[in-house]
């Protein structure tokens, strides 16, 4: 009678422990794509810059990078294209002055005013204020992705919201080692 008891406890242990190993381990492959989506937002990067640069062989260095990191992500359009300096705007400021042009971004619908300052930001990718204003307008807008793909590439640390998941995760490892030290003193009790 004692050995069943003994059995049935070891067996309880042995789920409860793969069921918070396995709570512990579902939690880290989020930080690894994370990772992974900001060294493949680093290579576009370098690839449009490379690109813009006349370096269309360095640009599909990165482009190969960026595949083998992300095989399902289509080629963009404009690695496929041959841009030369006669497609660049010979200034920013000869379209529209930058200060209309940010005013026109706040009065547009966001996914027009995000049209436009990604070709903005094609060809002068180190315009900050422009990036600026792209986390401005996707902070309003909601738009994570933009958020944090921008932010990065200034080097400004978002607040990372609360995560519930994580600690739901945490209180639940903590009731299965109180469970698990319970029928611990359970089973020296019985001896």
């Amino acid at each position: 009678m004692k050995n069943a008891v003994l059995i049935k406890s070891l067996l309880f242990f042995i789920l409860l422990f793969s069921f918070s190993f396995y709570i512990v381990q579902a939690s880290t492959p989020q930080k690894d794509k994370s990772k992974k989506q900001q060294i493949i937002a680093s290579l576009m990067q370098k690839a449009k810059k490379a690109m813009l640069s006349g370096n269309k062989k360095q640009a599909d260095i990165y482009w190969q990078q960026i595949n083998s990191l992300d095989p399902q992500r289509a080629k963009p359009i404009w690695l496929s294209k041959n841009i030369s300096n006669q497609n660049k705007p010979e200034s920013q400021l000869t379209i529209l002055e930058e200060k209309q042009f940010i005013k026109l971004m706040n009065e547009l619908p966001y996914e027009k005013a995000k049209i436009e300052l990604d070709k903005r930001l094609f060809f002068s990718p180190n315009n900050n204020k422009l990036r600026l204003l792209y986390i401005e307008l996707a902070k309003k807008n909601n738009d994570k992705e933009e958020l944090e793909k921008h932010s990065n590439l200034l080097g400004i640390k978002q607040p990372k919201p609360f995560d519930y998941k994580l600690l739901f995760k945490y209180v639940l490892i903590i009731v299965i080692i109180l469970l698990i030290i319970y029928e611990i003193f359970k089973i020296l009790k019985n001896k």
